[in-house]
């Protein structure tokens, strides 16, 4: 038995428990002894199901057991995991850790699963200390071995002991770590490289600001970005500097703010004036990053890049002459998406000196990217994206942006987000996100039936609407990754309810219009607001 062989650890949970789960896969993949199993990235699109789940649990060393209220009273495949791990359990020697039940709520254990200490993983300022208690019966499976001989320990055990030692005690212990510059992921030349490129983009942002463009400075710009794209797609890596963070994001809003507004024939010189600010500030995060360390952030990158290629494109359609485009809206949707992902996976790095770390903090000290890499897991991520550009182009229209062509983009982001709220028939699992909707949906009603019956004060209502869900918009991004809960006949009405409204704004883009279609729209979203208020 060689030192590579690591700790297999099958994940057995409810698709509900998905997102606090695959967190937790994320961490536990982290970890260089683990191997978790976790379905959304494991199997493999054409593999049996039933086959590779059931040889997945024989092959494991520990069943995780996540147990939740959405899963203790659900019928399905869960259900049928856990009959499956329990058989084999029988198989195990005697006393052997195999089934270990983590609790993600208050729930009651099933019977069969009582028979075995469980962990507690909430509440949220708990969950470290579950982690570390989870990690320490893990690490006693890995030293009591398997069927496959799993003998030797790849953690030294003065490790294990200081683990233990800290484990035992009731109070935060502090110790010291230093962390040596090669430990800290210094960025390569490729990677300067990388960065000096976008700052001689932003560079020759502001030269453009200040002295009016030319052919060759927009040429250069499309080299650049396009370089510069490439890069973060593929080395999939953000420096980590709060500063780059928070820089780029302004830019990146102003960036088609401005230009829809010049757009529509409005000079807005101010706007100018805060590019040029704002490509001051991002030149000089960069160069304040320009050897910092960098963080494996892979959606975020991506999405970065796609804002870059996005510019490309509007230049070069600019160069022959084309300015009427969508694509300032499509920027400043993909600003919204990479600002969600910047802010929930971007964390600030450790200092190059000794310093004090607390075991018991909250933040775990390695990075961990909780996102899903597989087609499934990323479809998965529909119910939590599509509401928030749908809730934020809301809130653009509301406020005036009614051309046609951000019409028509709102009525089709409007049907995929109606369709995915009724397939899927759940939301965040927070009253916040309730309320918020709930806030829209009346004011929305409010705002068509006014429209609709000629009132002079409906254009309030309207910004009204905006407000609302401009609101919601913000709940959404708050709650981009917490558990969801099933409201199957709220999600139904209100997914119904927009996918009217959808349909309104597209015909209307051609010259068709019906007031058939403003009763239901009104009835459907107060049938909406109701259900979301009292649905458990």
């Amino acid at each position: 038995m060689t030192d590579s062989r690591k700790l297999r650890v099958f994940l057995c949970h409810s698709s509900t428990d998905k997102p606090i789960v695959r967190d937790l896969y994320q961490r536990l993949l982290s970890e260089p002894w683990l191997d978790p199993w976790l379905d959304e990235e494991n199997l493999l699109p054409g593999q049996d199901w039933d086959m590779e789940i059931e040889k997945a649990v024989e092959t494991s060393d520990v069943v995780l057991v996540c147990v939740s209220n959405n899963s203790v009273t659900k019928e399905g495949y869960v259900q049928r995991e856990l009959k499956f791990a329990l058989d084999v359990a029988l198989e195990k020697p005697e006393g052997a850790i195999f089934i270990v039940p983590l609790r993600l709520d208050d729930c009651n254990l099933p019977r069969r699963l009582r028979t075995w200490q469980y962990v507690d993983y909430f509440p949220a300022q708990q969950r470290e200390r579950a982690y570390q208690r989870l990690l320490q019966s893990l690490k006693i499976r890995h030293q009591q071995g398997s069927s496959a001989e799993l003998t030797e320990n790849i953690i030294p055990q003065p490790v294990l002991d200081a683990v233990t030692k800290i484990e035992e005690s009731h109070t935060p212990k502090i110790i010291t770590k230093d962390a040596s510059p090669s430990q800290s992921n210094n960025a390569s030349f490729f990677d300067w490289g990388a960065y000096l490129i976008l700052l001689s983009y932003f560079v020759i942002e502001v030269i453009i600001y200040i002295n009016d463009t030319t052919t060759f400075l927009n040429y250069s710009k499309i080299l650049l970005l396009t370089f510069a794209g490439l890069y973060f797609v593929t080395k999939r890596q953000l420096p980590i500097s709060p500063s780059f963070k928070v820089t780029i994001l302004i830019y990146m809003f102003l960036y088609p703010i401005v230009f829809l507004l010049l757009q529509s024939g409005n000079e807005f010189s101010l706007g100018w004036a805060l590019l040029m600010i704002s490509s001051v500030l991002v030149g000089g995060s960069l160069i304040s990053v320009f050897q910092a360390p960098t963080k494996k952030v892979v959606y975020s990158a991506i999405s970065l890049a796609g804002f870059l290629f996005l510019i490309v494109i509007q230049l070069v359609l600019q160069l022959f002459g084309i300015y009427d485009s969508p694509i300032f809206i499509l920027q400043f949707i993909v600003a919204i998406v990479t600002s969600v992902l910047m802010w929930k996976n971007v964390e600030t790095p450790a200092k190059l000196v000794k310093e004090k770390v607390n075991i018991d903090s909250s933040k775990p000290d390695h990075v961990t990217v909780s996102l899903p890499t597989t087609f499934s897991g990323l479809l998965g991520l529909a119910p939590s994206i599509l509401p928030i550009i749908f809730f934020i182009m809301m809130s653009l229209y509301s406020f005036g942006n009614t051309s046609t062509n951000f019409s028509l983009l709102l009525g089709f982001v409007i049907l995929l987000t109606s369709l995915t709220l009724f397939i899927k028939r759940q939301i965040p699992a927070k009253p916040l996100v309730k309320y918020s909707t709930i806030l829209f949906a009346i004011t929305h009603i409010l705002w068509i039936y006014a429209e609709y019956d000629g009132w002079d004060s409906y254009a309030v209502f309207k910004i009204i609407n905006g407000v609302g869900a401009f609101i919601a918009f913000g709940v959404h991004v708050l709650n981009f990754q917490d558990p969801r809960k099933q409201l199957t006949y709220a999600s139904s009405f209100f997914a119904l309810f927009i996918a009217l409204f959808g349909i309104k704004l597209i015909i209307n883009e051609f010259d068709i219009y019906t007031s058939e279609i403003q009763n239901p729209i009104i009835l459907l979203g107060l049938i909406a607001a109701i259900f979301l208020w009292f649905e458990q």
